[in-house]
């Protein structure tokens, strides 16, 4: 018995090791053959139960049929080849490798024959993407760059695969490049990199490259916001007919901090955000689909190490309409969906595939819709969200809370019974996140905004249960007042909170200020950008769902603050900064804050007269973290 290299074991009769050619030994008979260890990567054949494995070692390109569990068909590539990443058309007409040497390589998809070898980059080839009709080709290098190739009339006689145009899109790696097609049945591209910048380029120049064009051009350049680093991307699913976002382009993003954004580009904004799986890592790689079981679309997706899993889709942000598995001890180097979406195939470490049954119905029905904007009493509301706080004293105490602020938006002067609804108007909002202990920047709130419009939108319109004074307002709601932002920063005594508890006695410090004129006034200011019609006011069920899916996941950390203090300019030996140039910066960049703001703060956190007074003339992250935020530890 003998076994190779190359994942083959034979079995040698000895008395071909008497043969007169003793390199080639006759008699040996193959028992068993399969993948060598140095597989990179895997993809499924898009219409038949076939696999496809890049070996990078040994410079080959194997097709591998998944019943019989035998390669019935192998390219060799070269042996100074190495491939690297690999995709497959979606009729299954060519297969494109990227090499790391800069090498694309088109091959035929049934013979594996090779049709043309390009090299426009020396860099390695990081990503690579096929459009739906087979006329692109996208890949991006280890430098960032992104190539866009096309199936080209050559000379006005024959068509052949050619560069169209290469753009140096990111500063850091290219974490997700796609072809996709919009609700309008429009073909888009688009790359993100660790650098948070999401591209989309002109695919309308690229088919008039026969007319001279060789320039990749760019349409949009937006930055998803949030504070987590983007680690994967995919196209979305389409929405559930009624929704009335169904004809929006909608791409997901996952980070590093647990979120998984519902990303519209077209309006440059993150439409949703949503808590995703929070074992095992963030989601290095989303794959949507749609299961043979129920019907409905689904996303699969992998982490750096160990673990696989399903989404279900709508996301809602609740871990039971999501699982994971170990799928392997190490790495996952690969993750593909056969072409009926029955098997999830997996790729390891040491070149172990794993292939896994699919089955949607063992996480229960999809979730129809995700907020409940039609209940009459948010006391009385059995929330499904309860169980996700962990904190049965946290729940009541957001429940008092949420009580309270209906009662701030009464009028103050009536001697009339008050028009209890069960809501609250979302004007408030931000305040109540406070009184939670989730402390929301302004880019925050205006994500929550637009997840409050996205909420109302994926509920059908004969649901749509919202009273008449909580009716539709297509102006954004202003953000809080300041009085009611200070009662929610300070503490009972006014000396603030250090510790980020919930509290309902922040909230009621409030009660002069929110006067039902001034909630009034709120809801009726305009802001830029803001083009969604959205609910006047919300339930408390959807208040926690907005809570649960918006709040980090982990608290600050020592580290992130000293990264903070390390991007402010603060000496890279001891990490110190002048108090003056700490204040100053916090005027001046991000979300400035004004003097005036920047001292009721400082006296909330420390009880200082003066900003001075409340911080050391010279600092760290650690001297901030101990003495002005109060952070025990």
């Amino acid at each position: 018995m003998v076994s190779t290299l190359t994942g083959k074991l034979l079995s040698v009769s000895s008395e071909s090791f008497n043969s007169s050619d003793p390199d080639n030994p006759t008699g040996a008979e193959v028992l068993l053959a399969a993948p060598a260890s140095s597989i990179t990567d895997v993809a499924a054949h898009p219409l038949r139960p076939e696999l496809l494995l890049l070996d990078a070692d040994s410079g080959q390109l194997l097709r591998w049929d998944m019943a019989s569990r035998q390669c019935v068909a192998q390219r060799q590539l070269g042996q100074d080849v190495k491939a690297a990443r690999l995709a497959v058309a979606r009729d299954g007409e060519f297969v494109v490798v990227g090499c790391a040497g800069g090498q694309l390589l088109v091959l035929k998809g049934d013979t594996l024959e090779q049709v043309v070898a390009l090299k426009n980059t020396r860099q390695p080839i990081a990503r690579v993407s096929v459009s739906s009709s087979g006329r692109h080709i996208a890949a991006a290098d280890g430098a960032g760059q992104v190539l866009l190739y096309g199936f080209l009339p050559y000379k006005g006689t024959f068509l052949k695969w050619d560069l169209v145009g290469k753009f140096r899109a990111h500063q850091k790696e290219v974490i997700g490049l796609h072809f996709g097609e919009a609700p309008s049945g429009q073909t888009r591209l688009f790359s993100l990199g660790a650098d948070r910048r999401l591209l989309e380029y002109n695919l309308a120049a690229a088919d008039a490259a026969n007319a001279g064009l060789r320039a990749l051009a760019v349409l949009d350049v937006v930055a998803p916001g949030g504070a987590g680093t983007p680690c994967s991307m995919c196209f979305a699913p389409p929405m559930p007919y009624y929704s009335h976002a169904s004809m929006d382009t909608l791409l997901l993003v996952a980070d590093d901090a647990f979120k998984v954004k519902a990303y519209n580009p077209d309006a440059k904004a993150a439409s949703a955000t949503h808590l995703g799986p929070t074992f095992g890592g963030p989601i290095s790689k989303l794959l949507p689909f749609r299961s043979v079981t129920d019907g409905g679309a689904w996303l699969a997706y992998s982490t750096a190490e160990q673990l696989v899993g399903l989404i279900a889709w709508p996301l809602d942000g609740d871990p039971q309409h999501s699982m994971g598995v170990i799928a392997h001890p190490g790495d996952v180097r690969g993750l593909a969906l056969s072409f009926d979406g029955r098997k999830l195939l997996t790729l390891g470490e040491h070149g172990i595939i794993n292939v896994w049954d699919v089955n949607t119905a063992a996480l229960g029905p999809q979730p129809s819709r995700q907020a409940s904007f039609g209940s009459s009493s948010a006391a009385a509301a059995q929330s499904r969200w309860s169980h996700l706080l962990g904190d049965p004293a946290l729940l009541e105490e957001l429940r008092d809370c949420f009580c309270y602020a209906q009662l701030l938006a009464q009028p103050q002067d009536t001697a009339g019974a008050y028009d209890i609804t069960g809501r609250v108007p979302i004007s408030l909002l931000p305040d109540l996140m406070r009184a939670a202990g989730y402390y929301p920047s302004n880019a925050d709130i205006d994500r929550l905004m637009a997840h409050v419009a996205f909420l109302a939108a994926m509920v059908p319109d004969d649901e749509a249960a919202i009273s008449s004074s909580g009716g539709t307002n297509s102006s954004r709601p202003g953000a809080a007042s300041d009085e009611v932002a200070v009662a929610a920063a300070a503490g009972p005594d006014g000396a603030g909170s250090r510790t980020g508890s919930a509290g309902s006695s922040r909230l009621k410090q409030a009660d002069v200020a929110a006067t039902a004129g001034q909630v009034q006034q709120q809801q009726q200011q305009e802001q830029k950008g803001w083009q969604i019609a959205m609910p006047a006011a919300i339930d408390f069920d959807t208040f926690l769902c907005l809570f649960v899916n918006h709040r980090p996941v982990t608290e600050v950390s020592l580290q992130q603050i000293e990264q903070a203090f390390s991007t402010l300019g603060a000496g890279t030996a001891a990490g110190v900064m002048s108090s003056q140039r700490l204040l100053e910066l916090l005027q001046q960049g991000g979300e400035a804050m004004s003097q005036e703001e920047l001292l009721q703060v400082l006296q909330a956190l420390t009880g200082a007269a003066q900003p001075e007074d409340a911080i050391p003339e010279y600092v760290d992250a650690r001297t901030f973290t101990a003495e002005v935020l109060g952070f025990a530890g």
